[in-house]
């Protein structure tokens, strides 16, 4: 077998091939561009109902089912992201949805058509923006303190307590 360089490979061998690759990048672009503006608020608000749903199955929420060595902080951790975040997530559009006709509705008549349809679109993002929201929380809270807790769940002779520098 004839074997192919990297420059070889990366230079289509006919100009059609060229046009067919651009078409297939450019409806992939459009799919992932489509996707991300109004297919995916829908999956995260479906992801959150469906984890309340399972929260009140299991009763997560409890603290006589929490058997970790904090009880405190796994409930606070299960209140704030699995309750607080996931509850406003599932009730936000109806919330924003209420908020927008009462508030906004007094300025309709002021508003342009583009104004009005990006406001709703704001609100149709909201899972998304939480979602982000939360995902920032644990990596900038609930990392640090887990690294933390194994941090001090090491055997002391792995600490340099005579500070040598050899470990």
């Amino acid at each position: 077998m004839e074997e192919i360089t990297k420059n070889e490979a990366a230079q289509p061998e006919k100009k059609g091939e060229f046009a067919q690759q651009l078409i297939d990048a450019l409806i992939h672009l459009v799919y992932r561009f489509v996707y991300f503006l109004f297919v995916l608020p829908y999956g995260l608000w479906r992801k959150a109902v469906v984890r309340m749903s399972e929260q009140k199955k299991n009763g997560s929420l409890n603290v006589s089912e929490i058997n970790s060595e904090f009880p405190f902080l796994s409930w606070l951790k299960r209140f704030v992201f699995d309750f607080l975040i996931d509850g406003l997530t599932v009730i936000a559009w109806l919330l924003f949805l209420i908020f927008f006709f009462i508030e906004e509705g007094k300025a309709l008549k002021y508003m342009g058509f583009f104004d009005v349809v990006l406001s709703l679109y704001v609100i149709y993002i909201t899972p998304t923006i939480l979602a982000i929201f939360r995902d920032a929380l644990v990596i900038f809270f609930i990392m640090p303190i887990r690294w933390l807790i194994s941090l001090f769940r090491r055997p002391a002779k792995t600490y340099d307590l005579n500070h040598t520098g050899i470990k």
